[in-house]
């Protein structure tokens, strides 16, 4: 049994148009800067109400320190605009030491390298947009 050619297209037309790129993404954080292996990264990737502890992260990951470098890969990250916030917890307590001025006594960073001598970054100052299939974000630990 043929199929008529006007159905043909039809289908045809309606296989191409429909979207080849999924609602999610996969987003690897690379971090760079750790002077020593001891502890772990913690990393967390948030949206702007959870921003600097405000609110829950989306997602966490905590892992190995190697070479200076840690990696950690977020996958079926629905496509938006995010913030990551890492830090190099030296001392597994789980949590980013403050000394009693309440300044970070253990390095981090956040995406787009933000860093400011007197305050703590702005949500859109750290925020970025995934939009496709993948994206890589290289974070400087200082």
């Amino acid at each position: 049994m043929t199929m008529p050619l006007a159905l043909m297209m039809l289908v045809l037309g309606l296989a191409q148009a429909a979207p080849t790129d999924p609602p999610t993404g996969t987003l690897t954080v690379r971090l760079t800067g750790f002077t020593h292996a001891r502890g772990s990264a913690r990393i967390s990737l948030t949206d702007s109400a959870g921003f600097l502890g405000a609110g829950r992260a989306l997602r966490v990951a905590s892992v190995t320190v190697r070479d200076g470098q840690a990696t950690v890969v977020f996958e079926a990250v629905p496509r938006g605009r995010y913030a990551v916030q890492a830090y190099h917890d030296e001392n597994n307590n789980r949590r980013l030491d403050r000394n009693f001025l309440g300044i970070p006594s253990e390095p981090y960073g956040f995406s787009n390298n933000v860093r400011s001598a007197t305050r703590a970054p702005a949500y859109e100052e750290a925020a970025f947009t995934l939009a496709g299939a993948a994206m890589t974000l290289d974070i400087r630990i200082r």
